[in-house]
């Protein structure tokens, strides 16, 4: 647990440290749309700490079933930042294939791209929590 502590904290401040060298320098670019290292830092951080305030720990697993978009993108740095393992499944996969890996992940929670989760829920039989990253 101790371990676990400590990659989180160097993790975060890893973060925060890349944030400082330039932090209105663009760090990510999508679309019409950026994020600057010190945007990207603060809103990873947030979730992080969101994350582990939902009673996540660091080792857990959280599947995330997502498009190539940039919520996915935050939700992976925030779940390194908070020690979290993200165990990503592919969106083309048939409902009972992408069950079978929620079911046998051991993740916690799943965080899937809005459109699909009422779908892929009903299949897993199971409470998919949807994140809306803004």
């Amino acid at each position: 647990m101790l371990a676990a502590a400590c990659s989180t904290i160097a993790a975060m401040s890893l973060g925060t440290f890349l944030a400082s060298a330039d932090p209105a320098k663009k760090a990510l670019v999508w679309t019409e749309d950026a994020l600057t290292y010190g945007e990207l830092d603060r809103r990873t951080t947030e979730l992080a700490y969101a994350l582990l305030d939902e009673g996540l720990e660091p080792g857990d697993r959280v599947c995330m079933h997502w498009w190539n978009a940039v919520e996915p993108v935050l939700l992976s740095f925030a779940c390194f930042k908070a020690g979290l393992i993200v165990v990503p499944v592919n969106l083309r996969l048939k409902a009972s294939e992408a069950a079978h890996i929620f079911r046998h992940s051991g993740a916690k929670v799943c965080f899937s791209e809005p459109t699909t989760a009422a779908a892929k829920a009903r299949a897993v039989q199971m409470s998919v929590a949807i994140y809306q990253l803004t």
